[in-house]
């Protein structure tokens, strides 16, 4: 009877052991998965900072694209007027290059005509 009572000890003893080398891991597990919880909230933070950020930049960017379009279409709208007006002028200073060349040509027939005029005259 009393060996049984030590081994009933003992069984006790080691289920005791047992019992809070399990509790120990428990709270182990415990304190392991606050610990990734934690971090999981951290990464989402950051990643939420992130996306925060790039949206931001993303819409500047876009901003700034935008403004250049409407630069370019302003400047292309500039040039049309400015290849049209050019036109205008080179047609203008033809004419002009054409009148001046006819004007020469009477010019230097009337004193063609007024030298024959004075060598009779």
């Amino acid at each position: 009877l009393e060996a049984l009572k030590t081994e009933l000890e003992d069984t006790l003893d080691s289920t005791a052991t047992q019992q809070e080398l399990r509790t120990k891991r428990e709270q182990e597990v415990t304190h392991l998965k606050k610990a990734i919880e934690e971090e999981a909230k951290t990464h989402e933070a950051q990643v939420l900072e992130m996306r925060q950020r790039h949206t931001h930049a993303l819409e500047e960017v876009s901003e700034q694209l935008e403004q250049s379009r409407r630069f370019k279409t302003n400047l292309e709208k500039v040039k049309q007027t400015l290849e049209g007006e050019n036109a205008d002028l080179m047609k203008e200073v033809k004419s002009l290059q054409s009148s001046k060349l006819d004007s020469e040509q009477r010019r230097k027939k009337l004193e063609a005509q007024v030298s024959e005029l004075q060598v009779r005259g």
